[in-house]
């Protein structure tokens, strides 16, 4: 299972041979304010935040599984 690995760095290869050796300073520019104004959220924060479920698909699966029931029955 080596023919993967054989691809990807033929890929590899090739991309880095294409590449320019520097991104133009437009983009670097652009990709700079961009971090500089992308809010970040705290990983401590993230995990608190609660998952929400519409009740709309808690009905869809509770009716299913009744249906399931009937159907077995």
């Amino acid at each position: 299972m080596n023919a993967g690995r054989d691809v990807e760095q033929l890929i590899a290869t090739w991309l880095v041979e294409e590449a320019p050796a520097r991104a133009p300073d437009r983009i670097l520019a652009d990709a700079r304010a961009r971090i500089d104004r992308t809010k970040q959220q705290r990983f401590a924060d993230a995990w608190r935040e609660p998952m929400t479920i519409s009740t709309r698909r808690l009905l869809v699966a509770a009716a299913a599984i009744v249906l399931a029931v009937i159907g077995a029955a």
